[in-house]
């Protein structure tokens, strides 16, 4: 008599989005796609789930309420504008407690210039300093990184009460943003944080072209950093 082959059960997983009320159409596309492959597969059991109530923090907890309700094993969590450029649930398999997929940030620095940096960090100090790749390692252990697109194991969830939510001071202002508050009590309670670079994330944003030409003229020594503006150039003889 033949041996009955191992039937492997796919594994559940929650995919979640918090959105307002509408989601970027290049992450509907790899929804699909990552719907499709896991059927063709059979290796996970995909729970949808889309939450736009308003304030993200609002939005993320009632996310995590509705994944601690449900049986699934894992959340992923994708932000409306925020799809990763390869299948992210590739990553259930390195069987990590928390991982960040890496996304690039615009915004201004503190002396008013423009940046991007991606959303992975470690502490200096009192201070977190946004990460590159180490050359070679592209899976690495990192302190903190953004939730944009994040995917996190049930027992995180079952052990952080209201996991996001900002650290405030004492006159109401905000002392740690949601992301990397979630992140540090994550760590004190003993879990590791994670980031692969191989997964990293597009990310879209409306923004003034003015910003992304100072950005670029930075890039080339051509901004006057005391009057924030373009040098001009000398014509050629």
């Amino acid at each position: 008599m033949k041996k009955k082959e191992k039937v492997v059960k796919p594994i559940k997983v929650m995919v979640a989005l918090p959105n307002r009320g509408r989601i970027h159409v290049k992450l509907a596309m790899k929804l699909m796609d990552m719907l499709g492959e896991s059927m063709a597969k059979k290796n996970y059991l995909i729970d949808f789930r889309f939450s736009s109530v308003t304030c993200i923090d609002y939005n993320r907890n009632t996310i995590v309420q509705m994944f601690l309700d449900s049986d699934n094993k894992w959340l992923l969590m994708i932000d409306e504008d925020n799809p990763c450029l390869k299948n992210p649930l590739d990553l259930i398999e390195r069987n990590k407690d928390i991982i960040i997929y890496p996304t690039f940030m615009f915004k201004t620095g503190d002396d008013g210039q423009p940046m991007i940096n991606y959303n992975v960090f470690n502490r200096e100090g009192k201070m977190w300093r946004a990460q590159k790749m180490t050359a070679g390692k592209p899976f690495m252990q990192y302190e903190a990184g953004g939730t944009g697109c994040i995917l996190i194991k049930r027992k995180v969830l079952e052990k952080i009460k209201r996991p996001f939510l900002s650290k405030l001071k004492p006159n109401g202002t905000r002392e740690v943003g949601m992301d990397l508050w979630f992140c540090e009590r994550a760590r004190r309670a003993g879990f590791q944080i994670w980031a692969d670079w191989n997964y990293a994330c597009e990310h879209y944003k409306e923004i003034e072209l003015i910003n992304v030409a100072r950005l670029v003229l930075n890039q080339a020594g051509m901004i006057n950093r005391t009057q924030n503006q373009p040098k001009l150039l000398k014509e050629k003889k």
